[in-house]
């Protein structure tokens, strides 16, 4: 995200594309995974979620079910899923903004070839980062003044407490562009675990290989949780230039709030 990190500490970068569903969307699935495979996305896999659907007419909720199509690279780094309701694009081995929009760009080109007349609703991009502590170190180098809450400040270091949790979000809204930039720093001690994520992308994350580096990780951990979205859109699939501006748009503003809150030599 902006300047090149030769440490970065992004360990999952998606972006999510609501849209309007396609009554061809179904039928269109092998054929698009036949072209997926031919891209280097070669696994499919089929995933069921169920979930409660309540309506003003029937006392008892009804369970309906969610029916996702993940297409996984060979390497297992990179997957797109679709759903009838939204498409997603997410990677563990993220480079570069370019790289990353490009690989987008050909699998909606793929989509669109199937699926026409598709209306993006809504486009987020979220980028999860793991910062962590090794030997000697200090949160002090890592992080910018703003977010030194996670350290022990608060008197008690001295009677021998220990920072085990600790979390600080931001909302920044832009109704005149309809964009909207959360910030999430959460902090925890781990003992040989997996980096923090949350929860809600656990289940997706878990489809790819997180990177050794960010495994079994002891120690403090602080997640930067960088989310920003396009919340009222009416953007047609095939307009690429046009996602492309909008993509590139959240983007600035995740790397606007990122350089905000890391010391950029402590990954240089």
């Amino acid at each position: 995200m902006g300047n090149v990190l030769t440490k970065p500490p992004v360990f999952h970068t998606l972006v999510q594309l609501n849209i309007n569903e396609n009554p061809k969307f179904k039928e269109a699935i092998d054929l698009i995974h036949k072209e997926f495979y031919e891209l280097g996305f070669i696994e499919k896999r089929l995933e069921e979620i169920e979930e409660l659907e309540f309506t003003t007419h029937v006392k008892e909720p009804r369970v309906k079910k969610m029916t996702s199509w993940h297409f996984i690279n060979f390497e297992q780094d990179a997957g797109f899923v679709l759903n009838p309701n939204f498409i997603i694009f997410h990677t563990t081995n993220y480079t570069n903004f370019n790289n990353f929009f490009e690989i987008l760009v050909s699998g909606m080109n793929i989509i669109n070839k199937y699926l026409d007349a598709l209306i993006i609703e809504r486009l987020g991009l979220r980028y999860l980062d793991a910062v962590i502590l090794g030997a000697g170190e200090n949160i002090h180098t890592h992080l910018s003044k703003d977010f030194l809450s996670v350290n022990d400040r608060f008197g008690l270091d001295l009677k021998g407490f220990k920072i085990q949790h600790a979390m600080s979000e931001k909302i920044l809204i832009n109704e005149e562009m309809k964009e909207n930039c959360i910030s999430r720093v959460v902090s925890a001690v781990l003992d040989g675990n997996d980096p923090l994520m949350p929860q809600e992308l656990v289940p997706l994350i878990r489809h790819l290989k997180i990177k050794e580096q960010f495994k079994n990780i002891k120690g403090l951990m602080t997640l930067i949780d960088l989310d920003s979205a396009n919340i009222e859109l009416r953007l047609k699939a095939k307009e690429i230039d046009e996602l492309n501006q909008k993509l590139s748009s959240l983007h600035d503003n995740i790397s606007t709030v990122f350089y905000n809150i890391i010391n950029v030599e402590a990954f240089s």
